[in-house]
């Protein structure tokens, strides 16, 4: 489990208490992490690890099926649900993300992560957040 909590004011606690986004990419972390997403905050998974999935805002994708069809390697699906987060989310710029990946991959898997991360973003290309259904966290965990 890792959060990222960004905001233009000063941040006064480091850990997220109702996050807008949650990327869940196994079926535990979904689980347990499901009710405290903000309401009418949407959550992203893995359908490739996670397959019982209520109805409500919730986006899935095969992120690590993605990863190993596009490069033949699973280890790299983090780096495609980062391509997702930054183009359904929006709140780092694509330049800045691949800036970061570029300086923190190990020597050598700086064209496989790259492609990683584009496999991610057009996967996400496809999502429309606009057609998700308003809901709330209590909603969502009834049917868990």
């Amino acid at each position: 489990m890792a959060e990222v909590v960004l905001s233009r004011e000063p941040i006064d606690y480091p850990s997220a208490i109702r996050p807008d986004v949650l990327l869940a990419m196994n079926q535990e972390g979904f689980n347990r992490y499901l009710k405290d997403v903000k309401e009418n905050g949407f959550v992203v998974v893995d359908e490739t690890n996670i397959t019982h999935v209520p109805e409500g805002r919730i986006v899935k994708l095969p992120i690590t099926d993605t990863a190993i069809k596009e490069t033949g390697r699973m280890m790299v699906a983090n780096i495609v649900a980062l391509g997702v987060l930054c183009q359904l989310t929006k709140v780092v710029s694509r330049g800045s993300l691949e800036a970061a990946i570029l300086d923190r991959v190990p020597k050598g898997t700086k064209e496989l992560n790259m492609k990683a991360f584009e496999a991610g973003i057009r996967l996400a290309k496809k999502v429309d957040l606009n057609t998700l259904p308003p809901s709330s966290p209590e909603e969502l965990t009834e049917d868990l």
